[in-house]
C-alpha cells in the first residue's frame, strides 16, 4: 500500500476502528461521516492509488482480526457503504467547491 500523510493515515485508522465497532454493534455514524468528510477535504481521492474500501478492509482486519475474519461479508458491506458515502462527497465537493 502507498503511504499517505500522517493526518490521512490517522483518519483511515479511525475509520477502521469504526468498522470494528460497527461489527460489534457499538458504533455511531456521525463520527464516520466527519472522518470521511475530512478524507475528502484532505485529498485522499487524489493522493491514494487505492480505493478507500480496500484500505479500510485491510486495516480493520489488522485491528480486530478475530471479529473481522469471521464476519468478512459484514465488513465488506460496512466498508462498501463508507466507500459510497466517500464517492458521493467527492462528487459534491468537485461540483460545488
Amino acid at each position: 500500500m502507498q503511504t499517505l500523510n500522517p493526518e490521512l493515515d490517522r483518519q483511515i485508522d479511525a475509520l477502521a476502528d469504526h468498522c470494528c465497532r460497527v461489527i460489534k454493534g457499538e458504533a455511531d455514524s456521525v463520527s464516520a461521516h466527519l472522518l470521511i468528510n475530512a478524507l475528502v477535504v484532505g485529498g485522499f481521492a487524489r493522493l491514494s492509488k487505492e480505493r478507500l474500501q480496500t484500505r479500510l478492509e485491510a486495516r480493520a482486519l489488522a485491528r480486530c482480526p478475530e471479529t473481522a475474519i469471521h464476519r468478512r461479508a459484514e465488513l465488506s458491506a460496512i466498508t462498501g457503504d463508507l466507500q459510497s458515502t466517500f464517492e458521493i462527497l467527492v462528487k459534491q465537493k468537485t461540483t460545488n467547491p
